[in-house]
């Protein structure tokens, strides 16, 4: 019988069934060496993300609406599975911005689930209303009049799971901790515990939080630096002594500022669940020396840590929250008393600095846009406009396509090598990508960069963690949209991700400044609401409209049916459900 090693790398499989046949002896030294061997890589990829919270998973939808179902792209997450963990997070304008880029029917499911916060009261340590109300809806009434959108809240939990049902089947692969990755001028092979297949990818995109391993190896820039403050979070159901639907119930020292004293916050959360109950989630922060105070043995090394979610499974973390907190009002303590201990989650916030980079040229081509930029801009530069349905949108697709506007270069047609991409067509000088980092490049050595090396890149919370401030998990999914958009520019390249980190690192800076929940509401329209992103999804509709005119020329049936809906749509406008894509 004849010994076919490299079929049997691509089939090992099949290669235990030769093995088990006669001759069995002889064969072993083939037969362990050949399984070796198939073990080092099981696979290629184009894409491997590291992390499956919200911010890699949205960097595996993004990416897959950018270039197509056919594009190689998994996500590696060390959990197990997803339990239920995470309080509410706020999802601002520019997180809704970039989820409509990626696919506007995920914004709506998103919508959908929501619940707004319009106002806030707070709260002394004592339990007495200070006076201090605070009401958003008379603001997000006239931005949501003005740009089609209003901030929502959501559990960070059904954010994830959401994310998580809108990717194509068996692209997430649970227990899968990363130890380490080699380099090598195609790309990245990664490397598992357990002795786990290892995988090779054109790009690694690191997306696994504070606490990165992709970044420990990456940038070798030590662990992120702990901001002084112990955090616990929980959701529970509504009971007696909560705020009512739609308010948030603050408490601490009127006179104290910003996060030097203790405080806590009840608020309402959207969630998965069908009932009409809606979950609510408690916060409570306190500086390490109020911690110490109360007994409460905490270590910030980070060496400790794997998660910024915490392990609500030790128990114990309830007990911590209620010994630090012992001095607050009692009706703020029986609601916190009450909570499943295992579902408490007690952890440090960590900052990290965000870096430095030259002066770059302004790309040619963004995929952020903004009506405040110069009007000679390319044809997807428009003035944002309130966020449309997708038959809005692709009645708008299809008369840029009547224009003769061409389409992006498909995944079919990418470039994968170290050289140059080839440009879509349609695109000329004045729309190519600049990438400065790339640009230094040198033979033989790899590509540096604020948040990556050669091949590999990080996102959200590794690239750029800091303290809640309403806008980390927002500009993960920024960060993900604007990736995926270089990546179909450029290609599975050095130079794609260079591009990224030139358009992101200003955008991320002014937003830790200008666009967090303290900023003011002309701040927050002028860097929120204002800021699009061109849809990474038009590419798959135009593919998909050229694929229904090769049905069409091929059935008269199906001719006819359309006439009959561009006539009938002379009278009435054709639902969204209608659209044949």
């Amino acid at each position: 019988m004849h010994l076919n090693v490299a079929a049997n790398l691509q089939h090992p499989a099949a290669f235990g069934t030769i093995i088990s046949s006669s001759n069995r002896r002889k064969r072993s030294t083939h037969a362990t060496l050949t399984l070796r061997c198939a073990q080092i890589v099981s696979s290629e990829l184009d894409v491997a993300i590291v992390g499956g919270g919200p911010g890699g998973l949205a960097s595996a939808a993004a990416i897959v609406s950018a270039l197509g179902n056919g594009v190689r792209v998994k996500v590696y997450e060390s959990m197990k599975g997803y339990r239920l963990q995470g309080s509410g997070v706020g999802l601002n304008a520019n997180a809704q911005r970039a989820l409509e880029a990626i696919d506007p029917d995920l914004l709506a499911r998103f919508r959908c689930h929501g619940t707004l916060v319009n106002s806030s009261k707070l709260f002394n340590l004592q339990g007495d209303f200070t006076g201090q109300y605070r009401s958003f809806k008379e603001d997000q009434a006239k931005l949501e009049d003005k740009y089609g959108i209003r901030p929502f809240v959501l559990g960070w939990h059904e954010i994830r799971q959401l994310l998580y049902e809108h990717l194509p089947p068996d692209l997430v692969e649970f227990d899968k901790q990363l130890t380490h990755y080699d380099s090598d001028k195609d790309g990245v092979t990664l490397h598992f515990d357990r002795g786990q297949p290892s995988v090779h990818a054109k790009v690694l995109v690191g997306a696994d939080g504070y606490f990165s391993k992709v970044r420990a190896q990456c940038l070798d820039d030590g662990p992120p630096q702990f901001a002084n403050m112990v955090m616990w979070r929980a959701r529970i159901g509504w009971q007696e002594g909560m705020p009512e639907p739609n308010v948030s119930m603050g408490y601490r020292d009127p006179a104290s500022t910003g996060l030097s004293h203790p405080f806590a916050m009840i608020f309402q959360m959207g969630t998965l669940e069908k009932s009409k109950d809606r979950s609510w989630t408690w916060i409570l922060a306190a500086p390490m020396e109020t911690v110490q105070k109360a007994g409460v043995d905490f270590n910030p090394d980070t060496r400790t840590v794997t998660a910024i979610q915490g392990d609500a499974a030790s128990g114990n973390a309830l007990e911590n929250a209620m010994r630090v907190f012992a001095d607050f009002p009692q009706p703020l303590l029986d609601i916190v008393k009450s909570t499943d201990p295992t579902t408490v989650t007690q952890h440090g916030l960590y900052i990290r600095a965000l870096g430095s980079a030259p002066e770059p040229k302004a790309p040619a081509s963004s995929a952020v846009q903004d009506s405040s930029q110069s009007p000679t801009q390319t044809p997807d530069q428009t003035s944002p406009q309130p966020i449309a349905s997708s038959a809005a949108q692709t009645q708008q697709l299809g008369h840029e396509q009547d224009s003769g506007r061409q389409p992006h270069q498909s995944s079919q047609t990418r470039t994968d090598s170290q050289d140059p991409p080839q440009e879509p067509p349609g695109m000329g000088d004045a729309q190519r990508q600049e990438s400065y980092l790339g640009q230094r490049q040198t033979s033989g050595q790899e590509s540096e960069g604020v948040w990556g090396r050669g091949r590999v890149i990080l996102l959200g919370d590794a690239a750029h963690a800091t303290i809640p401030n309403g806008q980390g998990l927002c500009l993960a999914v920024e960060d993900a949209v604007v990736l995926a958009w270089h990546l179909r520019r450029q290609g599975f390249t050095p130079q794609a991700l260079r591009s990224y980190e030139q358009e992101r690192l200003p955008r991320v800076k002014m937003i830790h400044v200008k666009g967090v929940d303290s900023a003011t509401v002309e701040d927050k329209e002028k860097y929120l609401f204002k800021p699009t992103f061109k849809p990474l999804w038009q590419d798959q509709v135009h593919n998909r409209l050229q694929h229904l005119d090769l049905v069409v020329l091929h059935s008269t049936s199906v001719c006819e049916e359309l006439s009959h809906l561009n006539a009938s749509a002379q009278t009435q406008p054709v639902p969204p459900n209608r659209l044949f894509l």
